[in-house]
């Protein structure tokens, strides 16, 4: 019984950073978008399922899915700079806390580990999903697809650093 007991506290804890990590990655949209020129007044993180950032048309609060977010974003920055960024900014914040706080705990190397373990995680499925979601419907599906829809050159690169850093961090730690 005394072996199940620390297996049974990782739960909450995966739990908890798994909830942190969408979190920050919905912040990295909002922040990306306010740095994009979008106010605040007309951004709103929707933490559910699936969590987004919403974009205010008039009276309305659009999901990605609706045909007007895209326009709606190019309103506020018609720059493909912009909007890559935008998108990306989920990725971006995400995997740079997580490695922010990989460096600061790296001394609690399992608490370490399991932040960077959950939120590669997530980012793997992100990835996944928005592949196979892409491939079966046949039109660019969640970030990934809207990435690569932006700009192929930008997502691939960006991508592969992303991974990459999240590579470098789990071999330092190991």
């Amino acid at each position: 019984m005394s072996d199940v007991l620390p297996f049974l506290a990782l739960i909450p804890a995966v739990l908890g950073f798994l909830w942190a990590s969408i979190v920050v990655h919905e912040g990295g949209h909002y922040l990306l978008g306010l740095w994009a020129g979008v106010p605040a007044r007309d951004l709103k993180i929707r933490l559910g399922r699936p969590s987004f950032v919403a974009l205010r048309r008039g009276e309305r609060w659009l999901s990605p899915d609706d045909p007007e977010y895209a326009p709606t974003f190019l309103r506020h920055n018609p720059s493909p700079i912009a909007a890559w960024s935008f998108v990306a900014g989920g990725f971006l914040l995400e995997t740079g806390l997580v490695l922010l706080l990989v460096v600061i705990l790296q001394g609690f190397g399992a608490v370490a580990l399991l932040m960077l373990g959950v939120s590669s995680a997530l980012f793997c499925f992100y990835l996944l999903a928005d592949a196979i979601a892409s491939k079966r419907s046949g039109v660019a599906y969640g970030d990934c697809g809207a990435m690569w829809r932006i700009s192929a050159p930008a997502t691939l690169i960006g991508l592969t650093a992303l991974i990459s850093l999240r590579v470098a961090a789990l071999l330092h730690l190991l």
